[in-house]
């Protein structure tokens, strides 16, 4: 993407991440895990995005991003407390199933 601030080398360490996941990462049938679990998808993205707009105001420091990105900073408290509101919701409140549910 350009301008996005990524060098080549960095943008080939993340492709060659994505196929190693792709290919390495075992499938589950219809996105099913051992014992009839599935993965969190929505709580995966929500702390995901989270941590994403925590880290890149950081990341591009050198470039005024802290002084530029500082509203990426709210979006990802928000998002955090909506990852700890979905994560509560779907574990019965006792906090027994934070990443897979049944």
């Amino acid at each position: 993407m350009p301008g996005a601030g990524c060098s080549n080398g960095e943008r080939a360490i993340g492709l060659v991440a994505l196929a190693l996941a792709v290919r390495m990462v075992p499938a589950t049938a219809r996105g099913r895990l051992r014992g009839g679990a599935h993965l969190d998808l929505p709580g995966s993205l929500l702390l995901g995005a989270g941590v994403l707009g925590l880290l890149v105001p950081l990341v591009d420091a050198d470039n005024g991003g802290v002084s530029r990105l500082w509203w990426l900073w709210l979006l990802a408290a928000l998002l955090f407390a909506a990852f700890g509101w979905w994560e509560a919701r779907t574990s019965g409140g006792d906090g027994s199933r934070c990443w897979i549910r049944d």
